[in-house]
Parts: C-alpha cells; structure tokens; sequence
C-alpha cells in the first residue's frame, strides 16, 4: 500500500473530531489494501486511486473524511465489506451535516471491474458519482447525502439491492444511463427517487417509497420499468415527459398522481395496479398512452386526459368504467385493503389481452394487474 502520513497534532484533540488519536491518517494517492487492523482512517485531504492501479478496502474498514475531501477514482477501487462487517465511508466530525464531505467520484477512467458491496456512505455531497464508467454497486447504505444519493452520466453500471434514504435532491439521478437498477430502495428523499433522463436503463424489482416530489422520473427515455412498488410519493408515482418507456406489472399506491404522462410522450402501461391515489393515471399535452391489462381502483379520479391527448384503454379494470375492448368496472378482489394480491375468484385473473406488447419471461400466468395470485 502506498499513502502519506500526516501528524494532526492538536486537531485531534478538540471534541468536534470523532475520530481518535489512534487513527491512521491517509491523503493522496493511495493504493494496495486497507484493512480493519489499521482502522479507523482519517482522511486529510483528497484521495485518489491512480489509473492503472487499484484499492482494495477489506471488510469492517472505516473511513473518516475532513470537510470537502473525496475519494476519487481513477483506476480500480475494490470495497469489499460483509453484511456483518460493512465498510463506513463518513465524516470525521461528530456532528456531521449532510455534504460534510464530497463522497466516491469514479471518473471516466475508472475501471469498469470497481465494485463498491456492503457499505455505508453517510453525509457525503454525493454518495457516489459516476462519469463514463460502470462499476457494480450492491448492498450499499446511501444516508443523508448533501444532493443526490447517487449521480451517473453515461454508465452501463449495475445498482443492485442498495438503500437510498434522505437525501437533499434525488436519490438518484442519470443521464444517459443504460445499466441496470435492481431491488433497491429508495425512500424520503428530498426531491424525486429515481430521475432518469435520455436513458434506456432496466428498472426492476424496487421500492420508491416516501419521496417528496416523484417516484421515478422518465425524461425522454426509452427505460423498462417493471415489478416496482410505488407508494405514498409525494407527487407523482412516475412522471413521463416525452419518449417511449414501458412501465409494466408496478404497483402504484397512495401517490398523489399514480402515473402522469406529458410532453408528447408514448408510453405502454401494462399490467399496472394504481390504487388509492388522487388520480390514477393523468394524461396531457400531446401524449398517447396505451392502457392495457391494468387495474385503476379507488383513486379519486381514475383516469384524467386532456382535449389534446389520447388513453387507449383494454382489457383493463377501471372503476366507474372506462371505453375501451375488454374493460371492467368489476370490483378486482384483492387479498385486502394492504395486500394488492388478487384473491381467489378475482374477475382479473382472466380476461387478459395476451397480445400485450411487452412480454415478461418471469410471469407465467395471464392477468389484469401487477399481482397474481397470493403466495
């Protein structure tokens, strides 16, 4: 490992550091391996993992950045902490503020083989920042973040099964983003979850919970969004504006706009449940949505188009009923009030359009609705 030390002297003795006079200081570049013996680090100024080389930074490490330092990557970072022995990226000062300190920044030369898994990223500007590159983010704890959580421009990265909580802005935003987002949760934060823009992304399996303003966020995007849970958002569950995303088999519950369609966009929603909210699905400004195979139920108004935009609507489950081929005004069945499961004789688990234009390899049973069957 290759580092410089640097002598605190009287810093370390004031009661506004948490950091010991044990730790072992770090600034520069910094290669080789970090381990849990010399743990804690205080980190006195900028990092850097220089192209060509790699940092390996083991399990229970823990890292105490001054105000406005970073851990910059420009060659291969490894965090490889556990589920017992995550790794702790946070500020060195007791009472830290969101943005205390600048966060992970993998630059464009970043090897595309970083991995960041188990860790815990408290009170940086960003969590982590992700330009030109496509590092694996996995089972980490995104807290408090001074912006967004989570910040890419043009990135295959995958982001899996992470939690994304408080941040001042997004929790995460994306510019030409064409990787994967799987199984997180991403939940109070201070404007939108998730705010995708230009992007083509798969987005799979996650849990937009509480945020202030939006869900998810589609602009100009041909995203797949698909298996998502969207509950009591601020504003919208998903906002489109413009572009052709497929949102399919998401649950919606309690946002104020399950599903807001604007901008001349096109989108395809099928097999979505869009329940409790104040309306169901909102459709404006020059926009075509094509319903299909979906369930809108007791939300204050189920569906609202504007005189300029068009809801083709089938095989779908509209309470108050709606024009279309194959629609209900049926009570749906579920399982209860909380579980959108549909319960045995629900008249949604036939009558399915099984020509829908997205196809879905994981259901293997036809019907209207994000949810089958309770298991």
């Amino acid at each position: 490992m290759r580092f410089k030390q640097f002598s605190l002297g009287l810093l370390l003795t004031l009661v506004s550091w948490s950091v010991s006079s044990a730790a072992t200081t770090l600034k520069g570049e910094v290669t080789g391996r970090l381990t849990a013996a010399r743990s804690p680090y205080h980190v006195v100024d900028d990092l850097i993992v220089p192209a060509g080389d790699s940092l390996i930074i083991g399990r229970g490490v823990e890292l105490r950045f001054d105000s406005a330092k970073v851990l910059e990557v420009r060659g291969t970072l490894r965090i490889l902490g556990t589920q017992r022995a995550p790794v702790l990226l946070t500020s060195a000062w007791a009472r830290p503020k969101p943005g205390a300190w600048k966060g992970i920044y993998f630059t464009n030369s970043a090897n595309d083989r970083s991995v960041v898994q188990h860790a815990i990223i408290r009170h940086a500007l960003f969590g982590v920042r992700i330009v030109s590159c496509s590092p694996t983010l996995s089972n980490t704890r995104i807290e408090d973040a001074g912006e967004h959580g989570i910040w890419l421009k043009t990135s295959w990265a995958r982001l899996e099964s992470n939690r994304i909580l408080r941040s001042k802005e997004d929790g995460l935003q994306a510019t030409n983003f064409q990787g994967l987002l799987l199984n997180n949760l991403v939940q109070e934060n201070g404007d939108d979850g998730i705010d995708l823009r230009r992007s083509t992304c798969k987005v799979k399996g996650n849990r937009l919970i509480a945020n202030h303003d939006d869900g998810i966020v589609l602009d100009s995007c041909e995203a797949v969004v698909v298996h998502n849970t969207l509950e009591r958002n601020g504003d919208d569950g998903v906002l489109i504006r413009a572009g052709r995303p497929v949102v399919a088999y998401n649950l919606f519950v309690r946002n104020l706009y399950g599903i807001f369609v604007y901008g001349h966009a096109a989108p395809i929603l099928q097999n979505n449940t869009l329940v409790q909210g104040t309306y169901g699905l909102y459709v404006r400004d020059h926009s075509i949505a094509q319903v299909i195979n979906s369930i809108l139920w007791d939300n204050a108004t189920q569906i609202e188009v504007d005189s300029l935009s068009t809801a083709n609507v089938r095989h779908s489950v509209v309470q108050g009923g709606y024009p279309g081929s194959g629609n209900s005004s049926q009570d749906p069945k579920f399982v209860s009030q909380t579980d959108f499961h549909l319960a045995p004789g629900s008249p949604c688990l036939k009558g399915a359009d099984p020509s829908a234009p997205y196809h879905d390899p994981e259901v293997k049973q036809l019907f209207i609705g994000a949810l089958g069957l309770k298991r």
